[in-house]
């Protein structure tokens, strides 16, 4: 496929980290297409092969419903990915006129959510999620996730000894869960995902971050210490405070235990909203609702028997999937 935009019409998007996004024309069509690049000045090399990643991933991602690019090229000398066609806006180009009405919210909370789903059952963590990550189409209340960093693949078995890359730049760290700072023994599963949402939802209804600094320690110091502000304080119905900051809880365990779960409760929420048109506080999170398997970090000295517990697992997930994929011909099926 030919690289064939018109660069007279290139205007930037956003930059985000190591990137810029941008939009274009197509030359023959007029269709708006967006394409990222490395920032210029940077050592291309590592960034670049972060980049091909990225691209490979997408093959693997086919029923995640993420936005994904689908052509890698070079654009004024720096690498360069150009995505899917796709219709709407970043989300960040819409907090930009302030909190989101409530309703609104909701819908839009509830297609973040149901992306993030989807991608959790693709075995993968997004790691990266902020307004950057959601592409929005107002009109029809859609969202999806643009598959913005290469995959991390989810496990079921803590392994004390795979702990993640600590964040350390600022645009990243006002999205980033506790454990993804390096300073807590812990690993990220989708819970980590479910606190970048709640951070996105806390600036959607309030106009502001939860945490904001300048300077790094302490905005370090505000992810584990500091508790946000009830957004009852800006209005907000306590129901949907409290759904936002069960994803803001300093501890996985006591967030949502799946995207699955938060969509469910956003969904009441909605459908209280829309019957009653006002929210009575009421109790959250009492459905216990999951589509996600998680082994507690907290179980020392059995690994023998989370092993054991892991393969069969394992086997049964492999059992359903033969089943779904060729219930005539289960030995043609191919393994997850």
């Amino acid at each position: 496929m030919a690289w064939n935009l018109n660069e007279k019409t290139v205007e930037p998007v956003h930059e985000n980290g190591h990137t810029l996004l941008f939009r274009a024309k197509e030359q023959d069509t007029g269709f708006i297409r967006y394409f990222k690049a490395l920032r210029p000045g940077l050592d291309y090399d590592p960034l670049q092969q972060r980049l091909l990643q990225e691209f490979e991933q997408a093959k693997r991602l086919a029923d995640a419903d993420v936005w994904v690019p689908e052509q890698a090229y070079e654009w004024n000398g720096a690498p360069a990915l150009l995505f899917q066609p796709i219709e709407g806006q970043p989300l960040s180009a819409y907090l930009q006129s302030g909190p989101a009405e409530l309703t609104l919210f909701l819908n839009l909370a509830i297609g973040a959510a149901e992306a993030v789903s989807k991608l959790h059952q693709t075995k993968h963590l997004h790691l990266s999620l902020s307004p950057y990550a959601f592409f929005c189409r107002i009109e029809s209340k859609k969202m999806q996730a643009d598959r913005s960093v290469p995959g991390h693949p989810i496990s079921t078995v803590p392994e004390a000894h795979v702990l993640p890359q600590p964040v350390y730049e600022t645009n990243a760290l006002f999205y980033a869960a506790p454990e993804l700072t390096g300073r807590m023994n812990r690993r990220p599963d989708h819970r980590t995902d479910l606190y970048a949402l709640g951070i996105m939802f806390y600036r959607m209804l309030s106009g502001e971050l939860p945490f904001q600094s300048d300077d790094v320690l302490e905005l370090l110091h505000m992810q584990f210490a500091k508790e946000p502000k009830p957004l009852t304080e800006y209005q907000v119905p306590k129901p949907v405070s409290d759904i936002v900051l069960k994803c803001l809880a300093k501890h996985p365990e006591h967030r949502y235990p799946s995207a699955f779960a938060l969509r469910h409760d956003l969904e009441i929420a909605l459908n209280k909203l829309l019957i009653d048109g006002y929210l009575e506080p009421y109790e959250i999170g009492n459905d216990g609702v999951s589509d996600q398997f998680v082994i507690s970090e907290k179980i020392y000295g059995r690994e023998a028997a989370l092993q054991a517990l892991s393969e069969a697992y394992a086997g049964c997930a492999r059992a359903v999937w033969n089943s779904r994929s060729c219930p005539a011909y289960p030995a043609l099926a191919s393994p997850i």
